[in-house]
């Protein structure tokens, strides 16, 4: 994967336009961006309320705002947001969600700029949106930033989505300093730490994980999963630990701003998911530490690793096979040590910042 080079070398101007200030894939992707492009000014706008990424944008000297607009009803909404949109022109635009996405491009009027729009999750068929675009069309040029190939078909059937341009922009990934330890040897009596980095959230599959986790105890009875991410889930996931009895055995972390430290000790990284999530970001994450990971096969979380070189695949929904394959991994310590050794070189060739940046902003 390389670089595209026709953005211009000079000191332009990117708004960044995002739903929420969360500690999301989404957010932490605007903010690699903004840290990988410092020669370019930022302004940051968040349409919802405070949240705890806006303090790291102003870190890396984006200009950020919170505009308290997305509760407001459609109309409202967009009175309000045209109306707090800062002054004066930029060169490029991205708006780092698709929610109400063509009263959003029609607010975008007042500027004359190119805009990219991420699109994250699988979309709709579009009928809704294509309406309200007859009545508030935009005038500028808008390509779409899909997060995975997976996403960019669906696109092709939506009344609405499918008339723009797009290209596929996976996730940047920091490489961190850290690296995970050293595989080792496993029996019985091993204090095992397998864990998931995922919001809590429906299009995420966490009940796979506590599944799979549980038929594990019965093997390795001193196993620790521990689950980074807070969400709508929290309660319900939380029941079905205890109806499991296996409170002593689960750790729900909440939000976590340095995932590293705690993914450096663990001994696998497990992720689930639904075909309605677009991408599973947080796999290249373990993956740059060298954690060997035991994912669900599904074509998004394909995109990381499509021949499984660095990936153990298991079937979706499945905990019965996820704990199959969790198990045998464990006893293939020549393969965990080969993803230690390899996967954080594959990550850090393929998905820097950088590449990611120039690549998303460009026309070609």
């Amino acid at each position: 994967m390389t670089a595209t080079h026709d953005t211009p070398t000079q000191n332009l101007k990117i708004l960044h336009i995002l739903a929420r200030g969360l500690r999301g894939g989404v957010e932490k992707n605007c903010y690699h961006f903004i840290k990988a492009m410092p020669q370019f000014h930022h302004d940051v706008i968040i349409m919802d309320n405070e949240g705890p990424m806006i303090g790291d944008f102003r870190t890396v000297g984006a200009h950020t705002t919170v505009l308290h607009v997305l509760g407001e009803s459609r109309f409202g909404f967009y009175r309000s947001l045209r109306a707090k949109l800062p002054s004066g022109q930029f060169h490029k635009i991205i708006v780092w969600t698709n929610i109400r996405m063509p009263v959003i491009m029609h607010a975008l009027n007042k500027y004359e700029a190119d805009v990219y729009v991420h699109i994250g999750n699988p979309v709709g068929n579009g009928w809704l949106e294509w309406l309200q675009s007859l009545v508030l069309p935009p005038a500028n040029t808008i390509r779409l930033r899909p997060v995975s190939a997976y996403v960019q078909r669906g696109l092709n059937h939506s009344r609405y989505y499918r008339k723009f341009k797009s290209k596929v922009s996976l996730k940047p990934v920091v490489m961190p300093e850290i690296t995970a330890r050293e595989p080792a040897p496993v029996t019985s009596q091993s204090i095992l730490n397998v864990g998931m980095v995922a919001r809590l959230d429906p299009i995420k599959d966490h009940s796979t994980v506590i599944l799979a986790f549980h038929t594990l105890l019965k093997e390795y009875p001193a196993a620790v999963l521990n689950l980074v991410g807070s969400g709508s889930l929290l309660e319900s996931l939380k029941n079905l630990v205890a109806e499991k009895g296996m409170g002593s055995s689960v750790i729900f972390h909440g939000d976590v701003a340095d995932v590293y430290s705690v993914m450096r000790d663990w001994d696998m990284f497990l992720y689930a998911t639904t075909p309605r999530e677009g991408l599973g970001g947080t796999i290249p994450e373990a993956l740059s530490i060298g954690l060997p990971v035991v994912a669900t096969d599904l074509p998004m979380i394909r995109e990381w690793d499509r021949t499984g070189m660095y990936i153990a695949y298991c079937k979706p929904d499945d905990p019965e096979d996820m704990a199959l394959v969790i198990k045998q991994l464990l006893n293939d310590e020549a393969r965990r040590r080969e993803i230690h050794r390899q996967a954080p070189a594959h990550i850090q060739t393929n998905y820097s910042p950088e590449i990611f940046s120039y690549n998303y902003i460009s026309n070609e």
